[in-house]
């Protein structure tokens, strides 16, 4: 049988996504001020196609990654590896889900704490937890 800790320490977690998330960040700000045209607000702008590279990246870098080594590189940095519940290697669109219930996480959560820290929609933010978490960590 498959032994796995259900969940890391935040601290890993966090350091994990912080350094994923910075490095897509800081490629899409590079990438779109390097080739995005002046826009009327002063900012630069893509559009048609060139637009989907950092969605690209984005899917490259998390899911496929992910789904081949366990472990995007900010998790092997942090020392975790994501695991299925049932000991299988993962697949593709289990780590679709993953991550698409983590982004239906981490909106609510940042909208309720960062953007309108209100008690009110702070319950809101708690019904995203568990949606599509068929995976965990070791």
């Amino acid at each position: 049988m498959n032994q796995f800790k259900s969940k890391p320490p935040i601290g890993k977690r966090v350091m994990a996504t912080l350094i994923d998330y910075g490095f897509i960040f800081s490629f899409s700000f590079f990438y779109i001020m390097q080739f995005g045209e002046p826009n009327a607000t002063g900012g630069k702008t893509i559009n048609g196609l060139p637009a989907i590279i950092p969605v690209l990246l984005w899917f490259i870098y998390i899911v496929v990654i992910e789904t081949y080594y366990a472990a995007t590189p900010g998790h092997i940095i942090a020392g975790i590896k994501v695991v299925s519940i049932d000991g299988k290697k993962l697949q593709l669109m289990q780590v679709c889900k993953r991550r698409i219930s983590d982004a239906l996480e981490i909106i609510p959560f940042f909208w309720t704490n960062c953007i309108h820290p209100s008690k009110k929609y702070r319950k809101k933010s708690a019904t995203w937890r568990h949606l599509g978490k068929d995976i965990g960590f070791s």
